[in-house]
């Protein structure tokens, strides 16, 4: 589309309203190439995000928070499962972590200004993915917690001019329709609560609800960041350490309500939202995870030296075990293979369990850009 290819190649798409991304990857696309142009592009948002994101970490608890969060922030799971995709859910963690500051920003904030043009930074960024519908509401129940309700019409406006911009010119410039199959499936969750049918299959559905809260839980986030966050919040309920923030509140809060819009709702046809195969749908939520865990590290790394012993092992032992799940492709241990195949179609059941097992024995271990030595056994020139 951007290039002016004929309409038939690309009216199809589904996402086309996630426009950031594909602006951002275009030079890098046109440059080397569709695969690796998009891999380039990744590794520079990530990158990006992982700077900023540490950088506001040291300079608002310090160097131990900074340490902390760099290091969990760099083997979570959830951005190597997508950094070798040219797609825009390349964008998730990034975008993620960047609305995730603006909001924090925005709960001590005064001004009507300054709130629009931050809330108008976070809108663009969810015009790369469809992050709006945990952001919005977090925002809300932070500003009406904080009694600040008069920055509740700029802050709305901002989160949603930007995505109302793109669909006016998806629209009126390239004359794709505003609705698809990809978006009508929220139309039928909402059809589903106003006209709800078959109540025995309905009641059915509910009972499955608790083990799908709890599986949707762990392995939205690959399982040991979320163990480690409820460990660090145990901890410091018990020993009267800082609790969680107003915006954590309103993020876990936010996710919860989401979570339950879609599993809780009745029986409807078409895409199903709800069930254990997409937990991936909740991944934003590491953001409370990984900010709440860094800034406790903060506070117990001050504590006594078995205190700092305590923590730096529970942070050491999840960085080590989301390093086994991220580099389990590339080394040759096939526990690791296995370990790296199970989380990940557990994040995502989007295609049958052993199907990455499957890829390294047809694709080999080898990341892009490292080759084979002629040197080496059974090498082709």
């Amino acid at each position: 589309m951007l290039q002016g290819a004929p309409r038939e190649t690309w009216e199809f798409s589904v996402v086309l309203r996630r426009l950031l991304y594909p602006l951002l990857a275009f030079p890098f696309v046109s440059a080397f190439g569709f695969d690796r142009g998009g891999l380039i592009c990744n590794v520079l948002l990530q990158i990006a995000a992982w700077v900023g994101f540490v950088a506001y970490l040291r300079a608002k608890f310090g160097a131990s928070a900074a340490n902390a969060g760099g290091w969990l922030l760099a083997t979570y799971p959830g951005i190597t499962y997508w950094i070798g995709s040219p797609y825009s859910y390349a964008i998730i963690v990034p975008a993620s972590l960047g609305a995730f500051i603006v909001l924090l920003h925005l709960a001590d904030e005064q001004g009507l200004g300054r709130a629009f043009f931050l809330a108008l930074a976070a809108g663009v960024l969810f015009t790369g993915y469809d992050l709006l519908a945990f952001f919005a509401p977090t925002a809300v129940i932070a500003v009406t917690w904080k009694r600040r309700l008069h920055l509740l019409a700029p802050i709305l406006l901002g989160f949603a001019a930007p995505a109302v911009l793109v669909q006016l010119v998806l629209q009126y410039v390239y004359r794709v329709p505003g609705g698809n199959t990809n978006t009508d499936v929220y139309a039928s969750i909402l059809h589903s609560y106003l006209h709800p049918a078959n109540t025995r299959t309905w009641f059915a559905l509910l009972g499955d609800v608790p083990k799908i809260f709890a599986w949707d839980f762990l392995f939205a986030n690959f399982v040991f960041l979320p163990v480690l966050f409820l460990a660090t919040w145990l901890s410091a309920r018990l020993t009267g350490g800082p609790r969680l923030g107003i915006v954590e509140r309103a993020m876990l809060g936010a996710t919860l309500l989401v979570f339950l819009l879609n599993n809780l709702a009745p029986p409807y046809t078409g895409w199903q939202m709800r069930g254990t195969w997409i937990a991936r749908l909740y991944q934003p939520v590491f953001v409370v995870f990984l900010y709440y865990c860094a800034r406790i590290a903060q506070w117990r790394l001050a504590e006594t030296p078995g205190v700092q012993r305590l923590t730096g092992g529970l942070l050491a032992a999840t960085v080590v075990a989301n390093a086994l799940i991220v580099f389990g492709p590339v080394l040759p241990i096939r526990t690791l293979s296995w370990l790296s195949d199970r989380v990940y179609n557990a994040f995502y059941v989007h295609s049958p369990a052993g199907s990455l097992l499957a890829n390294i024995e047809k694709h080999g271990r080898r990341p892009v850009g490292f080759c084979r030595s002629l040197r080496e056994p059974n090498a082709k020139p």
